[in-house]
């Protein structure tokens, strides 16, 4: 549990909480490393050169397939994602993105494809990541030549799969109890015990709404006056 205490001035606050804290995943495979199973002719003639998730950009270069999982993009729950593909040809490719939700290994449960396009060169769009549990999940990105690649098993056509992790985090403010709110002297704040981890933007306003104070706290923050 985080308790704060603040020496305050006929104040009152508003607290915005950014939950950083991560279940343990579980792994199991069943076609865990789609390289092991992955059939392809030539596939480094036409292969994945760039993807983008917001901010996070990876350029490798050709190859059949890449584990890309030691690379962690970081997405808020319940929210849109930019995405910028691009192949290393100008033909007409069919691209999928797949999360896996569960952490079972595999692509293949309904709701675990994200996203579908395709075009020439470059896709630029984005996805929605559903509400989920916080924590890292697998992510797949995979391109075809002239119709859409399956998440598992064979991929005759010309193209390429990239697997990365993805850290889903909370974008909503945490439970807190806030006493007394307003106050003239001090202020408590207290957050339950699964927001321990978190880190916290605290702004300070007065009675006229001006902003005095903004503060970031960290895990270990203890209180000040």
């Amino acid at each position: 549990m985080i308790s704060i205490k603040l020496k305050i001035q006929n104040l009152f606050l508003t607290l915005s909480v950014l939950c950083l804290y991560s279940p343990v995943s579980g792994q199991s495979s069943k076609s865990d490393m789609l390289k092991e199973h992955l059939v392809k002719s030539n596939s480094t003639w036409e292969a994945i050169i760039k993807v983008q998730l917001n901010s996070f950009v990876n350029i490798s270069p050709e190859a059949d397939y890449s584990d890309f999982t030691a690379k962690t993009i970081s997405v808020n729950s319940n929210s849109n994602v930019f995405i910028n593909l691009k192949s290393n040809v100008s033909f007409n490719e069919f691209w999928k993105i797949w999360i896996d939700f569960n952490n079972d290994g595999i692509f293949e449960d309904p709701d675990e494809m994200v996203f579908q396009a395709k075009g020439m060169g470059e896709i630029k769009s984005e996805f929605k990541v559903p509400k989920c549990e916080n924590g890292k999940y697998k992510i797949r990105i995979a391109m075809s030549r002239d119709s859409y690649p399956a998440a598992e098993g064979a991929l005759s056509q010309k193209g390429e799969v990239e697997d990365y992790t993805i850290n889903v985090i909370s974008n909503r403010p945490a439970d807190l109890v806030v006493y007394p709110n307003p106050a003239k002297e001090t202020l408590h704040i207290v957050l339950p015990n699964e927001n321990s981890n978190a880190s916290l933007n605290l702004k300070i306003y007065n009675n006229n709404g001006i902003l005095i104070k903004e503060e970031n706290i960290n895990p270990n923050f203890k209180g000040y006056h």
